[in-house]
């Protein structure tokens, strides 16, 4: 088993809401969806696909230009005899100034030369959005587990993609944001801490619910100097600037240096101290949430990699507290990075 397989990204902010019983029923709702779409022929579910936005609705050449100087599009055409491209039931892109030459319907889109047919695709988005089990993957897909790490990685980096496209400008005038820090690493027997991996940075906008999360390499304390000038906070917060409106109000605790976040240009900060009357979502979420995603593989993942799962579970408590909820909006937004013309070539 890989141990990136082992990570277990579970959402939990929204918990109260989304009990197992209601993400049952809508994961009831979703399999029945999914399971009509399943039965479509081939043609029908390339029809699908290109409704959903999961395939191209257009293709262009990018050799040949028009009278206009721009992109000279394809056709698409579809062969009686789909024998010819039974994954897509017949359907083809042809170019008709390139010497009737073919092109993929799946170009430019996660379909595209994979060892796969695009319903064992979207039975893997599916296993992926619903978190089953990789050995039951494994087994329900017939995939290999190698293929399955291969795909989870593609997911994730459209979780990424969307993440940082998505969620940004959180707060708001006068609107509170939370923000901690907590260490994360491995440890004895005896529970007491043996080695920092990472420290996370996490950032809660509490009226949307919206959580943000950045690992970041252990701080190196100054040598030489004073005891209470040894943290620089500025690796750790340097995300802030970019995530949290500047009208926002910082709630923090007494860990982090308010002079850091005014320096930022956070002119509005509120610490909590241990006589406080409010408690921070942030810590707990920081304390006990994050640390059982890790658990038991911490020591086998890079920083680059932990940042990736961060990522990961920020998407799903923003858009997947539910199956259901996973699955439409991981379509939704793998078919806004589908239509971006990056340009294809012909095959």
């Amino acid at each position: 088993m890989f141990p990136s397989l082992m990570v277990s990204v579970k959402p939990t902010l929204q918990s109260k809401e989304y009990t197992a019983s209601v993400c049952s029923k809508m994961r009831s709702e979703l399999d029945k969806e999914l399971k009509k779409v399943l039965q479509l022929p081939p043609n029908e579910l390339t029809e699908w696909l290109i409704q959903q936005g999961l395939i191209r609705a257009e293709q262009k050449c990018h050799t040949h230009l028009d009278s206009n100087y721009q992109p000279i599009p394809f056709q698409l055409g579809i062969y009686s005899d789909s024998s010819k491209f039974p994954n897509s039931g017949g359907y083809v892109w042809v170019s008709e100034c390139c010497g009737q030459r073919h092109l993929s319907v799946f170009a430019g889109s996660i379909f595209e030369g994979v060892p796969h047919t695009p319903k064992t695709i979207l039975k893997l988005i599916y296993h992926w959005a619903c978190q089953t089990s990789t050995t039951n993957i494994a087994q329900w897909v017939h995939v290999t587990m190698n293929y399955i790490k291969t795909f989870h990685t593609a997911m994730r980096a459209v979780c990424i993609a969307s993440v940082h496209e998505k969620l940004k400008g959180l707060g708001g005038d006068k609107k509170d944001v939370e923000v901690a820090i907590m260490t994360l690493g491995t440890s004895s027997n005896d529970g007491r801490l043996k080695q920092v991996k990472v420290e996370i940075l996490g950032v809660l906008d509490q009226e949307k619910n919206i959580v943000r999360l950045f690992a970041a390499e252990p701080p190196q304390k100054i040598l030489g100097a004073a005891t209470s000038a040894k943290r620089d906070y500025r690796q750790i917060l340097r995300p802030l600037a970019d995530w949290v409106d500047k009208r926002s109000v910082i709630v923090t605790d007494l860990s982090i240096d308010r002079n850091y976040l005014l320096e930022l240009g956070f002119p509005s900060v509120k610490q909590s101290t241990a006589r406080s009357d409010f408690v921070l979502r942030i810590v707990e979420y920081l304390s006990s949430s994050i640390p059982r995603s890790f658990q038991n593989v911490l020591p086998a993942l890079n920083r680059p990699l932990i940042q990736q799962y961060l990522d990961e579970i920020s998407w799903r408590e923003a858009f997947g507290p539910s199956p259901l909820q996973a699955f439409k909006n991981f379509v939704i937004h793998l078919a806004e990075i589908t239509k971006l013309e990056l340009g294809c070539k012909k095959g």
